[in-house]
């Protein structure tokens, strides 16, 4: 059907491209009747309104008439609704051997029911809906009664209270299938598995999904006084949001891609000890700020005792060269640094190695204030950013350096030890050079403060080590590298949500758009109320409606809160002014007559719509310290202030909300990567060491909330190609529920564990390449695999193929009696054969695979067995398929490989084998990417000859698609 409003914003988009406001011409027309057989030239923005019911489809074209007439084919005037009947030339004359279908589709007189309800006016069709229950799905006919009698067959169903209807969800302009159903089934664990089985009876037996499944008590299904089910009672129900929150329940329940999707990681440390030495590494010209525990003393001797020259650098109040090997270097002033880098070029040439000790020490006391924390810095996060700067500006990109950095007690690798967590800013500087400095190998080494020789044994080693991750700990002598371990939520067992209700929380960020999207949740569900802590001031009511700009946002997010009926305080502090912050929180307990329960730490500085605009600022060359301390002040200071306040309260709620940068860097974003990583290491400290209760979440990115608040599109599309997922507002909140409801202090959320370029950063199996295997039946007992291999590889010089050979009891056949290929593959190349396929996915090439199917399909479960075009995937489908496949995996692929490949263990086996070759061919993913397009996929299955398609459509969807 033709929606007004929909065709008004179509004329509306392009008008300014120049499309007339007449240019579009509704119609109307079937599979029976050839085409099109009505077309309309009264459709423009003048004619059609919103809140028009229906547009009209014109005038039938010569040769065709049309009449509407009632139940009993008796023509009504104009005006009046009734059915649509149709006949001329390019109406059918019946359908192919089916003559109970053509008695009921023609009148006495020859006319064809089309089936649809409309009026006429002036001569001109207007369609108002269908006169049968017919469900139209991706193109495809359902007829109400099929379906249901179909659910009724499932066990637990109640028959006669079973009701399938087409349904529109907000926006969509196409109908989906909603069932309504009445179950004994009690409890959830048993609902949603009658849920399941209906969906897989539907499928299995018509080929359709299902896209909601609503379970209703009996008095709940509307009936008529004979007990006719009101199908259109239901659907406007539906329509209206009457089930909506039974809909979220179930969702909930289910954890479905609604709710959680398969993207939570957990950071672990590894024993992972180096596989390659290789010493001629060390040699060269070192450059070390010298710690004061003896340790870059310990290495430097050694160093030169192997014929390496060494540069020591201290801490001094300007910059003073001792003596060619030795300086003292203000490490607050920059042109310091820059000075230090020029004069040891001039005197022994390029710096090949750094090693910055200046973070290594037995650190033991709390901080007493932020001007502490800055002390820290300067030796540490600043003193690196510096130095990387002197660096690129003075020796330049002509010579490579490998920076270690030494750190003590920077990264929180047990719970029980202890910690200086304003040292972890480091990390974040570290990685974020690493990826915009191609001439600079960066790794930060973390040590226990243990005996100079000792420790100087694990950084002597770590400089024959050729290639590593960016960040290496060494504990009780084992070295340990971070990783990113994927969790089974679902498995896992849960516990009560720690939120009290009706309790007191603190939010900070309190009116931005994802502490207010927060805020409405915890008052929604819990009735909490709240302190909602922000830096922008609130003006006078009277001035609401003028006010603009960020203060417009913060005003429209009040009032938004306002209306929601909560009760909430907002006070305009700076979150780490330690005393504002106490002055607030007493005012809301006094106020409410209890203590607070728990902080929710959302705060930041600056979003990625201004970022992108001045982005040139802040690579690591131009950043400034200013940047930095911007990004500290909520992330770093006003983190150590909230504690601070609730230092004396153990069993407080702590939620803090992080980013993946402080794991991977960001081009660009040093100070955020940096500030971050304060956060994370921080608050895991609190949660081992004395608040129980307190989470860390390192989300990718937020769809239109907080940081990616009006971030542009190229943004979000660069997070999606880094394998970072775009995390909408309700997956959100429900996975930091999830996680709360779990036992872990830090969870990773919203990865694509399948993206080549995480690889590096998880605990996965490797990608499985694929191989070749020979399956055979032997005459012969006794035939060796030995034997085969020989007598083939002689055949096959000067090119022999690695080739494994695999005896099977007997060759597993198709219906049709050929080899069935697919099966084997199944096989792998052990000598075993499986009864029936694998049930779930054997490697997370296949889960990812399987996940897309889910997504593009709309289907909650897919079996390894299932066919993608079975399922009901069209060629468009297969064309956004492909896509995101190619996207997701960074190898070509072509649509003429889904549908030679249906199967998602046959697509996973392709993806393994074109990964292969393309690695190589040494293809970069970022050329094809661009040099590829939705068209040029059209294309190819343009190039498919037509016989071929239709082969292929028939052998993979059996003789009834055929029909």
């Amino acid at each position: 059907a033709i929606v007004p409003k929909t065709t008004r914003k179509f004329l509306q988009l392009l008008a300014k491209h120049g499309l007339r406001a007449d240019a579009m011409h509704p119609a109307w027309g079937m599979s029976e009747t050839c085409s099109g057989v009505a077309f309309s030239d009264r459709c423009s923005l003048e004619t059609v309104r919103d809140e028009d019911s229906f547009v009209e489809v014109g005038m039938p074209i010569p040769s065709v008439s049309f009449r509407i007439v009632n139940g009993e084919d008796q023509p009504l005037e104009e005006g009046q609704i009734g059915r649509l009947q149709v006949r001329g030339l390019p109406v059918t004359t019946g359908y192919y051997k089916n003559r109970e279908l053509n008695r009921e589709c023609f009148s006495h007189d020859g006319w064809f029911n089309t089936g649809d309800l409309g009026l006429l006016c002036d001569g001109r069709l207007t369609i108002t809906g269908r006169a049968k229950d017919v469900i139209i799905v991706n193109g495809l006919n359902f007829y109400s009664h099929e379906v249901e009698a179909i659910v009724e067959e499932v066990e637990g169903v109640e028959v006669s209270f079973t009701a399938a209807c087409p349904v529109r969800v907000g926006e969509r302009n196409t109908d989906q299938l909603a069932i309504f159903f009445n179950t004994q089934q009690n409890g959830w664990c048993d609902l949603l598995r009658l849920m399941k089985s209906i969906r897989e009876t539907l499928l299995r037996k018509m080929g359709v999904n299902a896209e909601f499944l609503i379970p209703l008590r009996p008095e709940e299904i509307p009936k008529t006084a004979i007990g006719k089910i009101q199908r259109s009672k239901l659907r406007e129900r539906f329509e209206a949001g009457h089930y909506q929150q039974l809909l979220k329940e179930i969702d909930i329940e289910s954890a479905n891609a609604n709710t959680l999707p398969d993207w939570f990681y957990r950071p672990v440390w590894l024993k992972r000890e180096a596989s390659i030495l290789l010493s001629e590494l060390k040699k060269g010209t070192y450059l070390v700020f010298a710690d004061q525990l003896g340790l870059a003393d310990e290495v430097c001797t050694r160093l030169l005792s192997d014929g390496s020259q060494c540069v020591r650098v201290t801490i001094g109040t300007g910059f003073e060269r001792i003596n060619p090997n030795s300086y003292r270097i203000n490490p607050t002033v920059i042109e310091d640094y820059r000075e230090l880098i020029r004069s040891v070029n001039e005197s022994d040439g390029s710096i090949h190695h750094v090693l910055h000790c200046w973070a290594y020490d037995d650190w033991s006391e709390e901080f007493a204030d932020v001007d502490e924390f800055r002390a820290v810095h300067y030796q540490g996060a600043y003193s690196l950013l510096f130095l990387l700067q002197a660096l690129a500006t003075v020796q330049g990109e002509q010579s490579s350096v490998r920076l270690f950095t030494i750190t003590s007690q920077a990264q929180l690798v047990s719970g029980s030890e202890k910690m200086c967590p304003a040292k972890s800013t480091m990390s974040g500087v570290m990685s974020t050079g690493a990826l915009e400095m191609p001439w600079l190998q960066c790794r930060l080494v973390d040590l226990s403060p243990r005996s100079p020789a000792t420790n100087a044994e694990h950084v002597l080693r770590e400089l024959e080590v050729p290639k590593s991750k960016e960040i290496v700990a060494y504990r009780d002598g084992q070295r340990l590298l971070p990783s990113l371990v994927k969790i089974k939520m679902l498995e896992e067992e849960t516990r009560a949500i720690p939120i009290e209700p009706e309790g007191l929380y603190l939010i900070t960020g309190g009116l931005g758009g994802l502490g207010t999207a927060l805020a409405e949740y915890l008052i929604k569900r819990f009735r909490a109320k709240l302190i909602l802590i922000g830096r922008t001031s609130i003006p006078e009511r009277v001035t609401w409606n003028n006010a603009d700009g960020v203060t417009g946002k913060r005003v429209k997010n009040y009032m938004a809160l306002e209306k929601s009926g909560g009760e909430f305080l907002y006070c305009a502090v700076d979150v780490s002014d330690l005393d504002k912050l106490r002055a607030c929180v007493e005012q809301a307990e006094a106020r409410w007559g209890q203590q607070v329960k728990g902080v929710f730490h959302l705060a930041g500085s600056g979003n990625l719509e201004q970022h992108w605009k001045v982005i040139d600022e802040h690579w690591i060359t131009k950043e400034n310290v200013e940047t930095f301390e911007w990004m500290f002040c909520p992330k770093v200071y006003g983190t150590w202030a909230l504690f601070k306040m609730i230092e004396h309260r153990p069993d407080a709620l702590f939620v803090s909300f992080s980013s993946v940068n402080s794991m991977f860097g960001g081009a660009t974003f040093s100070a955020y990567s940096a500030a971050n990583s304060f956060l994370d290491c921080f608050t895991l400290a609190k949660h081992y060491q004395s608040h129980t209760k307190t989470y860390c979440f390192n989300w990718t990115m937020w769809n239109d909330l907080g940081m990616s608040e009006n971030s542009p599109a190229y943004g979000r599309e660069m997070a999606r190609t880094m394998g970072y997922r775009v995390i909408s507002k309700e997956q959100g909140i429900n996975s930091m529920l999830a996680g709360l409801c779990r036992d872990h202090a830090q969870l990773v959320v919203g990865l694509d564990g399948g993206n080549p370029h995480l690889r590096q950063y998880l605990d996965t199996e490797v990608y499985p390449l694929s191989q070749l295997a020979a399956y055979y039946v032997s005459k012969v007992s006794g035939t060796s695999n030995m034997a085969l291999e020989q007598q083939l590889f002689a055949h096959l010089e000067p090119n022999p193929a690695r080739c494994s050979y695999v005896a099977i009891p007997e060759m597993p056949l198709t219906e049709g009696g050929e080899i069935d290929r697919a099966r084997l593959v199944g096989l792998g190349t052990k000598a075993e054969q499986p009864s029936e396929w694998a049930a779930e996915p054997r490697s997370e090439m296949e889960q990812k695979v399987a996940q897309l199917w889910r997504e593009e399909l709309n289907l909650s479960e897919v079996k390894m067995q299932d066919s993608f075009f079975e399922l009901g995937g069209d060629s468009l489908t297969a064309v956004r398929l492909v896509n995101r496949l190619r996207e997701a995996f960074g190898c070509s692929l072509s649509v003429r490989t889904l549908f030679e490949m249906p199967t998602i263990p046959q697509l996973a086996l392709a993806l393994g084998d074109r990964l292969r070759q393309e690695s190589n061919s040494g293809l970069g993913r970022a050329d094809r990417h661009r040099s590829d397009s939705a068209q040029d996929l059209l294309n190819r299955i343009d190039q498919i000859p037509d016989q071929q398609v239709d082969s292929l459509l028939d052998e993979m969807a059996g003789n009834e698609f055929a029909k």
